[in-house]
């Protein structure tokens, strides 16, 4: 893959198909690689988010309490973020019991994007009405991870701006396993190559973490 080609969220989707034969399918947020001594790259996806509800029920369809829903998909695994509107928590749950699917699976395309390298540039593209992406890259040790995203809110007055947008998949650090590091973040700046991230550390049940990481900026081609 080229170094500006990334996923194209709008012909991009993940889908499951479970033991009784129904069929949940994702439009997709936000995506995550990570590659492991230049070598081996996973890549995990963030469906869009939903108010869950009891499928196919014609009574009572919201679960009490209502709860947010969000499903992070692997090549081989389905990830499960839960935040209960009513308390405020954030629920990180193990995978999915894989016996509960046939199958899982991706429909993954790829576009070219154009990075955006000034705030001049970015304000200009804001004002036309281009669609704009983020793109973080950190690196720990060996290994190298590369979160994408689409930006969906922006401010602007005169030659300001400030984006806020989430969530996004984001990792603050590896653990022994991958899955269980990735966060739900939320991202924040008004600079065109620093950003603040907001995320709760899996780690945790109470402690909520922001830092300050590089940007870079995109738009579609």
């Amino acid at each position: 893959m080229q170094e500006n080609s990334f996923i194209d969220f709008n012909n991009s989707t993940a889908k499951w198909l479970t033991i009784d034969n129904s069929i949940g399918k994702f439009m997709l947020e936000s995506c995550i690689s990570v590659k492991i001594n230049e070598t081996t790259e996973d890549y995990y996806f963030l469906g869009s988010s939903v108010l869950a509800c009891k499928v196919y029920e014609l009574e009572n369809i919201f679960w009490d309490p209502p709860y947010m829903f969000s499903a992070i998909f692997s090549k081989n695994e389905v990830l499960r973020k839960r935040l209960y509107i009513d308390k405020g928590n954030v629920y990180y749950d193990k995978s999915f019991d894989l016996n509960t699917f046939k199958s899982i699976s991706l429909n993954i395309n790829f576009k070219q994007y154009k990075q955006i390298k000034s705030k001049a540039e970015l304000v200009n593209e804001s004002t036309k009405n281009s669609l704009l992406y983020g793109r973080i890259k950190k690196k720990q040790d060996l290994i190298e991870i590369k979160s994408f995203f689409p930006i969906k809110h922006i401010n602007l007055k005169e030659k300001l701006f400030q984006v806020e947008t989430g969530p996004v998949l984001y990792i603050d650090k590896i653990g022994k396993d991958i899955s269980n590091s990735i966060q739900m973040a939320y991202i924040a700046f008004n600079l065109y190559n620093k950003c603040n991230v907001f995320y709760k550390n899996s780690y945790s049940k109470n402690i909520r973490l922001s830092e300050e990481v590089d940007i870079q900026i995109y738009k579609g081609c």
